[in-house]
């Protein structure tokens, strides 16, 4: 059995590459690319047993399509099935259990459910092929579409990001409920499937409030279920929240339909110090982690910052090489920050970080410059970061100048 370890890294043009890592060597190297559609910046796996690392779906963004992907040996990635988002997708969603996908339509303020074959995991096929015009009759197949409630009269503190609702990822609790941060609408909606007029819909069973001007990004759950950590895009915050329970959730509608807070309204920052605080605006806080590592107990995050280096002119003497990735350890409850520190990376723009499935290494991409690296997770409780290998985009097996890594999803 070989010792190396492999992960696809989505992107912000057409490719979807497949990176090889060997822990021994310390070495990585693209083993492939494959052209799948443009902008497929989200890869998610399969979580059906006997499908899970031979299929993915991604979420191909400026398209407004999710797609269903087949992995072959020779490390290709094979376009098998798609559905219309009707929006632009800036997420995808695999179920637990692998009964479909929900994207989210960052541009179109909306979600929706897709079902899955569970024996091959794919999505409904496309006649005219995964990657041509839609047939009138495909089009008018796709799944009810839930369109998300702009909570602000014309726009909210940020006028440019906030002038309309753009969720950006879903992230599955327990009993199927679903939680979706909507940077537009400084809320984190909560969401479950509903049977409605013969078909599998979306609909809203509460929400999580933010302050003003925060722009909730991503967010990830504790190893418990009891708290939902979020990062802020705008405001470049950690808040957390108390998870209800299924029996605690009610529609809108409903008499009992009450907005959940965070333990504090005080968020937690992560930018890097030497940052100073008027030219913090332009940074967008990226992505989101609990370390699955079993001695962490759920008490350690990674949280990636995104712009740094675009403010080397602006402060004098600065010199980043990449953005910062902020370790954040929390209390034993997990209700609060106690510390963090930063780790300097040689990565531009780290919109997408991956941790492997036994939590010891991490492997961010920078979108800017296609630079690839992997550090080892260690300390008590995975807090430290030690960079053990990087890769050039430029190099001869690296990723390539043109491709703009956004993401990272380990087999």
């Amino acid at each position: 059995m070989s010792s190396e370890l492999q992960f696809l890294v989505g992107s912000n043009s057409s490719d979807i590459a497949l990176v090889s890592f060997s822990p021994s060597m310390k070495h990585l190297t693209r083993v492939a690319s494959s052209t799948v559609g443009p902008t497929p910046s989200w890869v998610e796996p399969c979580p059906i047993p006997a499908l899970h690392g031979k299929v993915f779906y991604a979420a191909s963004e400026m398209a407004g399509k999710v797609l269903s992907l087949d992995l072959a040996e020779d490390g290709k990635l094979i376009v098998k099935g798609m559905g219309v988002t009707k929006g632009g997708s800036a997420h995808v969603l695999a179920l637990k259990d692998g009964s479909g996908v929900i994207a989210t339509n960052y541009s179109g303020g909306s979600a929706l459910f897709y079902p899955v074959d569970q024996q091959t995991g794919h999505l409904p096929a496309a006649t005219t092929g995964a990657l041509a015009s839609l047939t009138p009759s495909f089009l008018a197949s796709h799944p009810p579409i839930l369109d998300f409630p702009f909570t602000y009269a014309r726009h909210g503190p940020n006028k440019d990001r906030q002038e309309a609702s753009h969720p950006h990822q879903a992230v599955e609790g327990e009993d199927g409920i679903v939680y979706i941060p909507d940077l537009g609408s400084d809320r984190i909606w909560i969401v479950r499937k509903a049977a409605g007029n013969g078909e599998v819909e979306l609909e809203i069973c509460g929400e999580m409030r933010l302050p003003g001007g925060a722009g909730p990004r991503h967010a990830a759950l504790s190893p418990d279920g009891k708290h939902l950590y979020v990062i802020t895009e705008l405001s470049h915050e950690i808040f957390i929240f108390p998870t209800p329970s299924s029996a605690n959730l009610h529609k809108p509608s409903e008499p009992l339909y009450l907005p959940i807070e965070p333990l504090t309204y005080e968020g937690y920052e992560i930018v890097p110090p030497e940052i100073p605080r008027e030219l913090r605006a332009p940074l967008n806080a990226g992505e989101l982690i609990v370390c699955p590592l079993p001695q962490a107990q759920g008490r350690t995050l990674y949280a990636s910052n995104r712009g740094q280096v675009d403010l080397n002119s602006q402060i004098p003497g600065a010199d980043a090489k990449g953005d910062a990735i902020t370790v954040l350890t929390l209390s034993e409850d997990g209700t609060h920050v106690e510390s963090h520190t930063i780790v300097r990376t040689g990565t531009n723009f780290i919109r997408g970080m991956g941790v492997s499935k036994d939590g010891r290494w991490l492997a961010c991409v920078g979108q800017k410059d296609g630079n690839v690296e992997v550090y080892e997770c260690k300390g008590e409780r995975g807090e430290e970061l030690i960079l053990v290998a990087r890769l050039e985009a430029s190099a001869t097996d690296g990723l390539g100048v043109t491709m703009l890594p956004t993401d990272v999803t380990w087999l």
